[in-house]
């Protein structure tokens, strides 16, 4: 099997597990509050992260103050993420939260554009406007299709392309475990803060036993996350993480019993067409920089 093969597989199967991750989310969240399922899931996530990240010798005391800054910024922006994320799983089906969070690649190569003034030609800023017109489709404004709670997602997208800007400015010496960690930390406090003011609900084996599930799910998404990077060319191997859309409904339609219509598979045959097609010009730019014609 040809490296990018395997990339290919260790791509989708990454996706996969954080597609199992939220539909167990989902599940959890079908009989226990909002933050205490969150801070439950991080106070088990913590330590094993912990670990993990002493065992890889990611551990680092003498980092930057532009590192450390970053790290806390991400941090809070990726706790508040994981709210506005796990909201959104609760009061929409789970193929609607994926795809809207799909469009996250399209909205950074915007903003990589507009902020940090990145080289964008026409064809790709073409398949970024296709691609947003495929999120309205979905969202549906102005019909009675449309649903409020639609916006935790989109917020949840926003989140994710400042973290993602935020982490381009990040230098290499800050380990990816060490940063997923305080993100992990940062959420479980934040979680805590809401705790004294939401209702504490007791919880029975089979919602233990989700709980333990989701944790093992999202460490191994991490993990599988930082190992898929290392694996075969980017370019390539990044477009399977489309593959995440499929996993969710397939999820949705097995788990929750939802359907999507057909405005939602629209909306997310574009995001994915779209999506392909920018990651295919970047890595023919990459190939040919400085030739005639853009990207």
């Amino acid at each position: 099997m040809s490296e990018n093969l395997k990339g290919a597989f260790v791509t989708s199967l990454t996706v996969f597990t954080f597609a199992l991750n939220d539909a167990l989310m989902k599940s959890i969240l079908l009989d226990v509050p909002l933050y205490q399922a969150i801070f439950l899931r991080g106070l088990l996530v913590m330590p094993i992260l912990g670990v993990l990240t002493w065992r890889f010798g990611q551990v680092v005391h003498n980092l930057a103050a532009s590192d450390r800054t970053i790290i806390l910024q991400r941090s809070l922006l990726e706790a508040l993420l994981t709210f506005l994320f796990v909201t959104a799983l609760a009061k929409l089906p789970l193929a609607v939260v994926v795809v809207i969070m799909q469009s996250a690649p399209l909205a950074l190569t915007a903003c990589a554009a507009v902020f940090l003034k990145e080289h964008v030609g026409w064809r790709r800023w073409v398949a970024t406007i296709i691609g947003f017109f495929g999120i309205l489709i979905i969202v549906q404004p102005g019909t009675d299709g449309f649903d409020a709670n639609i916006f935790f997602a989109i917020a949840a997208v926003v989140c994710l392309v400042v973290r993602d800007m935020l982490t381009r400015k990040m230098s290499p010496e800050v380990p990816p475990l060490f940063a997923v960690m305080w993100t992990a930390i940062a959420t479980v406090v934040m979680a805590a803060l809401f705790i004294p003011f939401t209702p504490w609900v007791a919880l029975d084996a089979s919602s233990y036993g989700l709980l333990f599930m989701a944790c093992f799910t999202i460490i191994s998404a991490y993990l599988l996350s930082i190992f898929m990077m290392r694996i075969g060319e980017i370019g390539f191997v990044s477009q399977f993480r489309y593959t995440g859309i499929l996993w969710a409904v397939l999820l949705g339609v097995f788990l929750f019993d939802e359907y999507p219509d057909a405005a939602t598979l629209f909306g997310a045959t574009l995001i994915i067409a779209t999506g392909i097609y920018s990651i295919s010009r970047e890595r023919l730019k990459a190939g040919v920089t400085g030739q005639a014609g853009g990207d």
